[in-house]
């Protein structure tokens, strides 16, 4: 019979930034003593219960020192918790703190990209009247000009205004070879310029008018050919009767009698 000799009770510390068990190599020799004589064991009726007991002592000693972990686990958590809530708390004040200065950095942000948006809008005005002012508003949009970039702090005004300028001359330009266009092809003035104001180029605006073109031409081509020529005369309906020779005479003289043309076709 094995004695064992493991004490039931087993102290974890806290050393040197580890925690272990204190007398932990002693334990495993212990256990290593103590499974090389279970390995060897052949159970009996004889000995069934004492090895029964020595499975059982094993077993309370790993439970006291699951036990023993847990107890310590949660004595040493205590203080990590306390640091937790503080770091919490500390996070929670600084994000106030930093979200009444950051909605006001972006009031003032906002503020400012709306100020320079104003101030575009200003130039913008200014500029469209060489062009003809609100009578030609439709023609120059605001919107078709104004892109995000222009309200960056990096974009000044004068670089911006440089850039007003050439849209006007484009835009100008683009109108003008738009009711060229339409002129040359017979199309309505207003129907080229508004197709043109909705894809913003005028090589795209030629080529859907010149598509639509060839698409009418295509479907008058067709109509034309499916209709009966004034000068042709539409064939006369016909029946067709396949006659038995010994009733040749008789279907023949009906057709006299009745005055209906008929001719003979054979079909061998």
């Amino acid at each position: 019979m094995y004695e064992l000799i493991i004490p039931e009770t087993h102290e974890i510390q806290l050393h040197d930034r580890k925690v272990g068990i204190v007398d932990y190599d002693e334990l495993l020799a212990e256990l290593d003593k103590l499974g090389t004589y279970l390995l060897s064991v052949d159970v009996t009726d004889e000995n069934v219960k004492e090895n029964k007991k020595l499975v059982a002592q094993c077993r309370k000693v790993f439970k006291n020192i699951h036990e023993e972990k847990m107890a310590f686990k949660r004595e040493y958590m205590k203080p990590l918790e306390t640091l937790d809530a503080q770091v919490k708390e500390i996070d929670r004040r600084l994000g106030a703190y930093e979200y009444h200065i950051r909605r006001q950095v972006k009031e003032l942000e906002d503020k400012t990209r709306a100020d320079k948006k104003a101030q575009i809008k200003e130039l913008f005005d200014k500029r469209l009247k060489i062009y003809g002012g609100k009578e030609v508003e439709q023609l120059y949009p605001f919107d078709d000009f104004m892109k995000k970039e222009y309200l960056n702090k990096r974009k000044s005004l004068t670089k911006i205004e440089g850039e007003m300028v050439e849209f006007f001359e484009q835009r100008r330009d683009d109108i003008s070879a738009c009711v060229v266009f339409a002129d040359k092809a017979n199309l309505n003035r207003d129907t080229v310029v508004n197709e043109y104001l909705n894809n913003g180029s005028v090589s795209d605006t030629i080529t859907y008018f010149d598509n639509l073109k060839k698409e009418k031409d295509g479907v008058k081509k067709a109509l034309d050919s499916s209709k009966v020529r004034p000068t042709e005369t539409p064939p006369e309906p016909c029946l067709y009767l396949k006659i038995k020779e010994s009733d040749f005479a008789k279907v023949t003289e009906l057709f006299k009698l009745g005055n209906v043309e008929y001719e003979l076709i054979d079909l061998e």
